[in-house]
């Protein structure tokens, strides 16, 4: 059986030899088309890995949703969600970053998505309690002092 010049090792009756040739050389071609998109789909599924990364740190801290009255199921829905939302619009900005990028920097990015998200989600906590404090406070002073007389 000879074999056939564009496949290594793979044995063709001689009969059949031009014939299978061509095929297997039309299977390679559009195996290697099918690379090259899984290629392009892997950087937008980067890109979007890094847009949830910051959301989601930022949800994961945000008052409100990062209660524990709220299902982590609800949690991780409304962070996807907002994820495949704000990923079209993001994908421009952050798809240069992550093309041909070195293992280390794609994984500082991620890094700092992460902290930048979870910044976000402290700070609104902390205005929450401050707004929280305040009112407080506020409720305590009228509490403590006392009734003004009515003007006649």
């Amino acid at each position: 059986v000879p074999l056939c010049p564009d496949d290594y090792g793979a044995g063709v009756p001689d009969i059949a030899d031009p014939v299978a040739c061509g095929v297997r050389a039309q299977r390679r071609d559009q195996s290697s088309r099918r690379d090259i998109v899984i290629s392009g789909r892997a950087d937008s599924v980067l890109v979007t890995f890094i847009v949830f990364c910051r959301i989601g740190a930022c949800r994961m801290l945000v008052p409100g949703y990062s209660s524990v009255n709220v299902p982590a199921q609800v949690r991780l829905f409304v962070a996807l969600v907002t994820t495949f939302a704000l990923t079209p619009i993001l994908i421009s900005v952050l798809k240069p970053l992550t093309e041909n990028a070195a293992p280390l920097t794609l994984a500082l990015l991620i890094c700092s998505e992460l902290v930048v998200g979870s910044v976000i989600g402290l700070g609104g906590r902390v205005f929450f309690l401050a707004l929280q404090t305040m009112a407080t406070v506020m409720a305590g002073r009228d509490s403590v002092e006392e009734p003004k007389p009515a003007l006649a």
